[in-house]
C-alpha cells in the first residue's frame, strides 16, 4: 500500500479514514508515511482497543507529537463524515448496501464543507456503486500483492 499512497501523493495536508480499520495497519503505514492526521472506523471494539495500542506504540517509537490519531467504534453505514477527510481508505469491508450509504453520507460531508477528497478502494468489488455516480471519477487502478484497486476522486464541478 506504500506505493498507493505514493501515488496519490499521501502528505501532511491529508486526513485519511480507515473504514473497517481493525487493527490499524493502515492508519500505522499512513502516520508513518508523514500524513497529518489518521482515524479509523470499526464495529468491532476489540479491533479498535487493538489499533490504539498499535497507534499509540507507533507513535512514541516515532516521536510523534500530540495524537494525530483517533479511532472510532462505529457502524460505518451510521457514520457521519467530519468534512476535514481527504483520503478514504476502504478493503472491500463491506457489502453493497453500506457502500451506498458510505458514499451517500460522505457526499453529504463534501456538500456540507466542500474540500477534495479521494477514495482508495482495495479489492472494489462494489467500485462501481463509487464509479458510476457522476461526482466520482475513477482517477487511477493498479495492484497491490495480487489485490485490485481502484482510486476515485471527487470532482467538484460534476455538473
Amino acid at each position: 500500500m506504500r506505493r498507493v499512497f505514493q501515488d496519490i501523493s499521501l502528505s501532511s495536508a491529508d486526513v485519511l479514514i480507515d473504514i473497517g480499520c481493525g487493527k490499524g495497519r493502515i492508519l500505522a503505514l499512513a502516520l508513518a508515511m508523514q500524513c497529518g492526521y489518521v482515524r479509523g472506523i470499526d464495529t468491532s471494539s476489540v479491533l479498535c482497543g487493538c489499533a490504539l495500542r498499535n497507534l499509540n506504540k507507533l507513535c512514541m517509537s516515532l516521536r510523534l507529537e500530540g495524537k494525530p490519531f483517533e479511532v472510532v467504534n462505529e457502524d460505518a453505514a451510521e457514520y457521519k463524515f467530519m468534512g476535514d477527510e481527504t483520503v478514504i481508505f476502504l478493503f472491500n469491508p463491506f457489502g453493497a448496501n453500506t457502500v451506498t450509504k458510505l458514499v451517500k453520507n460522505l457526499l453529504q460531508s463534501i456538500e456540507n464543507t466542500p474540500h477534495r477528497c479521494r477514495i482508495v478502494y482495495r479489492n472494489p468489488v462494489f467500485g462501481s456503486l463509487i464509479g458510476s455516480r457522476p461526482e466520482w471519477r475513477k482517477t487511477y487502478t493498479g495492484t497491490v500483492f495480487g489485490d485490485a484497486y481502484a482510486v476515485f476522486s471527487y470532482e467538484e464541478n460534476h455538473g
